[in-house]
């Protein structure tokens, strides 16, 4: 018996991206070849998360026009609109 994975529609900066229900943003976002999630605030460098964990806070993305959160330490859900980058200020 097989049973099918809810699939939901996230908004990435205005793009719409497929995604499996409790698949993490941060494996989201390597799926679709997304890297530049913030600059470095001294060296202008893009940063994209790298330790995976929600450490090194370089994956850090607006949520719904809320709040900053790490893309590794959210699942997808329903209606999730992300915005990356210096779209976010």
């Amino acid at each position: 018996m097989s049973t099918e994975i809810p699939k939901y529609t996230v908004t990435v900066n205005g793009d719409e991206l497929q995604a499996v229900h409790g698949q993490s943003l941060l494996a989201l976002f390597v799926e679709n070849d997304i890297f530049a999630l913030k600059s470095n605030q001294v060296t202008g460098e893009q940063r994209f998360g790298f330790c995976g964990m929600g450490i090194c806070f370089d994956c850090e993305v607006l949520i719904d026009d809320k709040q900053l959160r790490r893309a590794c330490m959210i699942n997808i859900e329903k209606n999730l609109k992300v915005t990356t980058g210096d779209n976010h200020g």
